[in-house]
């Protein structure tokens, strides 16, 4: 019953939360074309697609994400991109930056451990990697997730007079720095969970997954 709740609740959450997102992006949306704020336009449009991803991975790939990973991967997006950049955020509350690469390097950690973790199990791609090695790769990936987005900043300044990196290279500092906590600690619960059997939410969020994916992991051991 306990769980049966819990998941009534998560499910319900995820959908009010992700309808809260898509309406006030399609109101601003609307506002902006009635502006004709072109660059605002572009942004929300490009939020809106991002938004659109798991359900893409889900039915095109037939690839279930748990819900805590897609709620925490739309707050992300919307937080950064849409309270961030069209809100002001950035400029209305100083630590914002932070929480959110720090909360980036996070997420980038798991999936690059989900995505290690199915290649390590697969025997088309079996690569036999210890604890240490998955969770050095799922560092690796967090970090270069990172860096793409520092160059995804980098670009759109350039290219649309936006000011995404703040202070330059300070600012781009910082946040490859709080990526690099965000990342870490993931690898730490994910190294401690194959490792020694460490159980936190995070390890929670992976046997989600295995468990949401069978035929990943079924398909893995034929």
């Amino acid at each position: 019953m306990g769980s049966d709740f819990i998941g009534y609740f998560k499910n319900n959450l995820y959908l009010w939360v992700k309808l809260f997102m898509q309406m006030s992006l399609l109101v601003s949306l609307c506002l902006a074309i009635y502006r004709l704020e072109w660059l605002t336009v572009f942004l929300v449009s490009m939020i809106m697609l991002l938004t659109l991803i798991p359900l893409r991975l889900n039915t095109q790939l037939n690839i279930v994400i748990p819900l805590e990973i897609e709620i925490l991967s739309l707050a992300i997006i919307y937080a950064s991109l849409y309270l961030g950049e069209i809100g002001n955020y950035y400029e209305k509350y100083w630590w914002w930056d932070i929480l959110l690469h720090s909360g980036s390097g996070f997420l980038f950690g798991v999936l690059g451990f989900l995505l290690i973790w199915i290649l390590n199990d697969k025997p088309k791609s079996y690569l036999g990697l210890s604890p240490f090695f998955m969770a050095l790769v799922s560092f690796s990936f967090s970090i270069t997730m990172g860096v793409a987005w520092e160059v995804f900043e980098f670009t759109l300044d350039q290219s649309f007079g936006l000011n995404m990196q703040k202070s330059g290279l300070v600012d781009t500092m910082w946040d490859l720095i709080v990526v690099c906590i965000g990342a870490l600690c993931v690898s730490g619960f994910g190294y401690s969970y194959l490792k020694f059997g460490y159980r936190s939410f995070a390890s929670q969020w992976f046997e989600d997954f295995v468990e949401n994916n069978p035929h990943i992991f079924n398909e893995n051991k034929t």
